[in-house]
């Protein structure tokens, strides 16, 4: 019976925060971050110059899809590998993932 409680409980999170640190790269991202909530999602990059929000564009299963007129990204959020892609110059970055969900 308290299987069946703890593996019922998987889809009832309230609140995920995902971080991915970032090593030095050439684009100088450092972390990127994703927040969902029941109602919205929202993808918070930071770089040397600070912190700025992008457009989630799709979020299914272990893949995170999102960006604005500068940037485009993609994670897959089980292996962390993540993309970016600006002025049509494509990027590979290498990423640690820490993850909480409430």
């Amino acid at each position: 019976m308290a299987g069946f409680l703890i593996s019922s409980c998987d889809g009832l999170s309230r609140f995920k925060h995902v971080s991915f640190t970032c090593m030095e790269n050439k684009l100088g991202i450092k972390t990127i971050e994703l927040y969902v909530r029941s109602i919205d999602k929202r993808v918070v990059v930071s770089d040397k110059e600070g912190m700025w929000e992008i457009n989630p564009v799709s979020l299914s299963g272990d893949r995170l899809e999102a960006g604005d007129q500068d940037l485009k990204i993609l994670v897959n959020l089980k292996t962390s590998k993540v993309q970016a892609m600006t002025n049509d110059l494509f990027y590979t970055l290498r990423c640690g993932k820490q993850e909480f969900e409430m």
